[in-house]
């Protein structure tokens, strides 16, 4: 192999890595492993699209922006359903939420059964 020998500095220097630095590479680890995976396995990072490094840096860069606009979006929606469920269960309390949704003059329960 070619660079062998700067795999041999890289492994020596992290076997004098501390708690500390071992600490935070586990967390890093950690955090960054699981994006990556979710970019390659659901996002079609694992190939590329375009040849090129600069066509590579594009396409991995619409694909962090579809996953932050993906749980964006998630949050939001959590957000505005538990205000929703507050503001409804204020309104009408000891009811469930639904409980008097209906559907061309029909309660939904009915219409679904």
């Amino acid at each position: 192999v070619n660079d062998y020998p700067a795999l041999l500095r890289a492994r020596r220097k992290r076997d004098r890595w501390g708690k500390e630095e071992k600490r935070l590479y586990r967390r890093h680890r950690w955090r960054s492993e699981g994006f990556h995976g979710e970019a390659k396995s659901w996002h079609g990072l694992a190939r590329a699209v375009r040849r090129g490094l600069e066509n590579m840096r594009i396409q991995s860069f619409l694909t962090a922006m579809a996953i932050n606009l993906k749980r964006l979006a998630a949050a939001f929606l959590l957000f505005w359903s538990l205000i929703w469920r507050s503001i409804y269960q204020e309104k009408r309390p000891g009811r469930s939420p639904g409980s008097d949704l209906r559907f061309l003059g029909q309660p939904i329960s009915a219409t679904i059964c």
